[in-house]
């Protein structure tokens, strides 16, 4: 059965109310009243245009960038609702049959569904989905990192679900360990580059970064990241004795990364440099915050063991079909690339009139992710179809064949449609720009935070001290100390006494937390 889409307004904080259950009343919206679904019911796609799409999406986009940039300017925590419950994609791709699947098996957030979505079709797609920028080679290798709270969250539930179907495939491809060294990752890579790295708890992980022995890796990440090769000399023998090194080469590389943790973890091992320059930035970001429905333990019946069979079934053809080519060249329409143009020279101009240097950080890298998204998208499609680049007929010349076509896999050639960039730009307006702005804003916080307390903690230690004294042993520069001591002031935390020899401040309070005689 097909199913329907119907396209219902958003409420004041950009949510779609056909998309989940509510108990709220009917609502006054433009005049006309509208009540909150209780179950999705999609109309067609085909009877709403791209330009229709647009406009909803547009709508709910503008709700929720307000939303935003007031929240970002009083440094509170953003509440961005449930904008990846709408994936607007034709009702056979397999993201949408995935995330419709997954809802009934659990109660967790529909972002972990659609991460493990793109994450599966990526790692299928084994690199031989390409498009060729005159800028730059563009494969669909897909990055993520999902912030959720501890249990509630069931970011674990479902990623066990995916890596299941993962196990079921069987697919050549590099499982990379939990846990591993720099050394040890280049050599697993130098054997198979095409790989994979999944992680439902990435607290251990990242606090095993800021150790001195893993400070390489986040370089090295960043050099795979864009499919490129790599060379490394290490030595074969543990002992210090031995200088026997041998060479390994991690050449065609094609990495994929899904991590989640807590926002709380999160913040213990990031800084806002590596989200806006660093490693970070080339993660697509999922934090959802917004309120998710309950579901109970069940036992599993058939339908469920038919609705996961059907998922496998689906990705091992297509895997199947992928894998027999050499290279599968993604081609956009006019349309699409005029539409993805557009929008992205929109997104520039609007962001440099309103000088926000943290949106143009990281939107200078999900531009490209709108392309990787898109080649996504259309693999997921119900049929992918693919055309075969001709291959030349030999020529014959006196003394035998002037030209010899190679034997092999054929070359392919498949369109993205401007439906499918539409989506993919329309995610990253909707989801990724304004997750990664809630990320860079809960760091700075964060960060703002520890340098108020470390300035606090210096001033208690000594009771009273001298500007210039704490600035030495603040390690930091004026600027920020400066801005922490006025915060201390304006709460009533600290007291500030100028005299002729230079400016003091004291903690009033004693050990009980009564201000001193």
């Amino acid at each position: 059965m097909t199913e329907e889409y119907n396209y219902d307004d958003y409420d004041e904080d950009g949510n779609d109310k056909g998309d989940f259950s509510s108990e709220e009343e009917s609502m006054t919206i433009d005049g006309v009243e509208e009540k909150p679904f209780a179950n999705l019911n999609y109309k067609s796609d085909s009877q709403k245009t791209v330009e229709d799409l647009n406009i909803k999406r547009n709508k709910r986009h503008k709700i929720l960038e307000e939303k935003a940039d007031a929240n970002l300017s009083n440094k509170k925590k953003l509440e961005i609702k449930a904008t990846t419950e709408e994936v607007l994609l034709k009702p056979g791709n397999f993201v949408r049959k995935y995330m419709k699947y997954m809802s009934t098996q659990y109660d967790g957030y529909q972002d972990w569904n659609l991460a493990a979505a793109y994450e599966l079709l990526s790692i299928i797609s084994d690199k031989k989905l390409v498009l060729k920028t005159a800028q730059e080679y563009i494969y669909p290798n897909i990055w993520i990192f999902g912030l959720g709270t501890s249990t509630i969250s069931r970011k674990s539930t479902g990623m066990k679900k995916a890596k299941k179907i993962l196990e079921k495939l069987k697919l050549k491809v590099n499982k990379l360990s939990d846990s591993f060294t720099p050394e040890r990752f280049i050599e697993d890579m130098s054997e198979n580059s095409h790989a994979y790295f999944m992680k439902d708890e990435a607290a251990g992980f990242l606090a095993s970064l800021q150790k001195s022995y893993m400070s390489e890796m986040r370089d090295l990440f960043m050099d795979l990241y864009d499919c490129g090769d790599y060379s490394r000399s290490l030595r074969t023998s543990k002992s210090k004795n031995d200088d026997k090194k041998a060479n390994f080469n991690v050449v065609d590389t094609y990495l994929n990364m899904c991590m989640m943790t807590t926002p709380e973890n999160f913040k213990e091992y990031a800084t806002t440099l590596d989200v806006l320059s660093g490693w970070f930035m080339r993660y697509l970001f999922l934090y959802p915050t917004y309120k998710k429905n309950w579901m109970g333990i069940r036992e599993e019946n058939e339908q469920d063991i038919v609705g996961f069979n059907e998922l496998v079934k689906f990705l091992k053809e297509r895997s199947e079909q992928v894998s027999n080519t050499k290279q599968i060249n993604m081609h956009m329409t006019k349309e699409a690339w005029d539409f993805f143009n557009k929008w992205q020279e929109s997104r520039e101009s609007s962001i440099r009139e309103t000088d926000d240097k943290v949106s143009s950080s990281i939107f200078g890298r999900l531009q490209m992710y709108a392309l990787k998204l898109a080649m996504i998208y259309e693999l997921g499609k119900e049929e992918f179809v693919m055309t075969p680049i001709p291959v030349p007929e030999p020529v014959v010349v006196p003394g035998g064949l002037k030209f010899k076509p190679k034997s092999g896999p054929l070359e392919y050639t498949s369109i993205i449609e401007i439906d499918t960039i539409t989506e993919a730009c329309n995610m990253i307006d909707d989801v990724f720009l304004p997750n990664a702005r809630m990320v860079v804003a809960m760091i700075e916080e964060d960060e703002g935070m520890k340098i108020v307390n470390k300035v606090l903690d210096i001033i208690k230690k000594n009771d009273v001290i001298k500007k210039s004294h704490l600035l030495q042993l603040s390690h930091m520069t004026a600027d920020k100390v400066n801005r922490a001591i006025e915060d201390l002031k304006q709460r009533g935390l600290i007291t500030e006494e100028i005299t002729d020899t230079g400016t003091f401040y004291e903690y009033p309070f004693d050990a009980n937390g009564k201000l001193k005689a």
